[in-house]
């Protein structure tokens, strides 16, 4: 039997992974797939380096690139696939491709999303989100959203959403602004355009002002990062898998 050595670093949906594993294993009954988890890049950086590499890598939404020829050409394999390449669109495959070959392949997309709890919606008697809200109507009804305890601590936030560049983008983006330019080959008059600025001020003011979003350096508390504790939130994809309640 033959032995394939599986490593990534994502734990969050590792029984969608097993699941994979077991399905392809009944199809391959000759093959053995074992998955290996690293703790972080460090690791998996180290483990490519090592004289027992894995087969295998997911490097998690970051371009494989080819240092010290690590990767094959997976161009041949995928041109087998009758439609493959020309169902990844123009920004995916300039992404995925590196000095003219194909080191891995895209997995998923993982788009941004604002989900919003029905039960804390209903439970204050709130009308559900809406495709015309503006930013204006969430900060309103995530104030609404926002509850205290006889303590005065905030035990239910309206909004919730990393401190993170990367998720900060798409309302910037959505505000007309954005961090580069279309080819990628400066920030400048992109990031500092009044546009973006204008979207980083909104959020901004949506923790200091509003306070409808839990500061990155308050402690959690009862109002943590989990869907149950903040009536809405900007997500990606994945957290539905790694959040069950956001699937209901």
């Amino acid at each position: 039997m033959t032995e394939l050595r599986f490593m990534t670093e994502i734990p969050h949906y590792m029984h969608v992974l097993k699941e994979a594993k077991e399905s392809f294993e009944r199809v391959h009954p000759n093959l053995n797939i074992i998955i290996q988890h690293a703790v972080d890049s460090f690791e998996m950086t180290r483990a490519l380096d090592s004289d027992e590499a894995p087969d295998i890598i997911e490097l998690g939404g970051f371009p494989a690139g080819n240092v010290d020829d690590l990767f094959i050409d997976l161009s041949p394999y995928a041109a087998e696939i009758a439609g493959l390449e020309t169902d990844w669109y123009s920004g995916l495959r300039k992404a995925i491709h590196y000095n003219g070959i194909l080191p891995a392949l895209p997995l998923e997309i993982m788009p941004p999303l604002i989900a919003y709890n029905r039960e804390l919606f209903d439970r204050a008697g709130l009308a559900y989100p809406t495709d015309d809200w503006t930013w204006d109507d969430m900060v309103e009804i995530a104030k609404k959203l926002t509850l205290r305890n006889d303590r005065d601590q905030i035990t239910q936030y309206g909004f919730e959403i990393g401190a993170d560049i990367e998720w900060w983008e798409p309302f910037a983006m959505r505000n007309g602004g954005g961090y580069v330019s279309p080819d990628g080959s400066t920030a400048y008059g992109y990031v500092d355009s009044p546009a973006t600025i204008e979207a980083f001020r909104k959020l901004i003011d949506a923790y200091r002002v509003h306070k409808i979003i839990r500061m990155p350096d308050q402690p959690a508390g009862m109002a943590g990062f989990e869907p149950e504790n903040a009536a809405m939130g900007f997500f990606f994809g994945w957290h539905f898998m790694h959040h069950p309640r956001l699937a209901k």
